[in-house]
């Protein structure tokens, strides 16, 4: 995005700041029972860009469907959901979760899945930091600079493609990442303080002050 920025406007002071983490939530509720094998999350509004389609065909390879339990949890159909919902190693709960359901499932979970075909930045990320839990991404948008920035493993796939998403996850799941350690409020507060910082200095010299 700030290289597109930079094309547009040439001559644009452009600063890139992660955008900091979310540590803010309700009690969970609803928890999820586990089923005692690795669980990995796929979550959120199922839309074509988030490239749920691409997992789930991946996912017709029995040997890597069955190195875990796999939950999709969000509302909206593609075509291949009901391939998913056939499968005894999966889960599909097709509505919106409340956020305190969310938090659940994140919990339970030892890897969140980001396929994304394209996107910005993801909440989902920014929420799964302070959890502790892994995220494997696509290289698109944001995502891999903030992990980057946080200091944590960055897990990507290579190739956005049923073969490159199932190759990947393979490799993964024979070789699981550690969770992310806990970062401090310290940490996360200063964070937030130096953006909010920018954001106020970029608007006074907007305003000519």
């Amino acid at each position: 995005d700030a290289a597109i920025l930079r094309q547009l406007i040439p001559d644009a002071d452009v600063k890139v700041h992660a955008h900091p983490i979310y540590d803010q939530f309700p009690e969970a509720k609803g928890k999820l029972p586990s089923r005692g094998d690795l669980e990995l999350l796929f979550f959120g509004f199922v839309r074509p860009y988030k490239g749920l389609d691409l997992l789930i065909r991946a996912l017709e390879d029995d040997e890597l469907r069955r190195k875990a339990r796999w939950l999709v949890a969000g509302a909206g159909r593609i075509s291949c959901l009901s391939d998913f919902e056939s499968w005894p190693e999966t889960v599909l709960i097709n509505r919106r979760l409340e956020t305190e359901e969310f938090i659940a499932a994140l919990r339970l979970s030892d890897l969140l899945v980001l396929p994304y075909r394209s996107i910005s930045q993801s909440g989902l990320l920014l929420t799964a930091i302070p959890e502790g839990v892994p995220v494997i991404v696509s290289d698109r948008g944001g995502m891999v600079d903030t992990l980057r920035d946080y200091g944590y493993e960055v897990l990507v796939f290579p190739e956005l493609s049923p073969v490159g998403l199932r190759d990947s996850l393979r490799q993964i799941l024979d070789s699981m990442p550690s969770r992310y350690p806990s970062l401090s409020f310290a940490d996360i507060e200063t964070r937030w303080l130096i953006i909010g910082s920018q954001l106020l200095s970029v608007v006074s010299r907007a305003m000519g002050h």
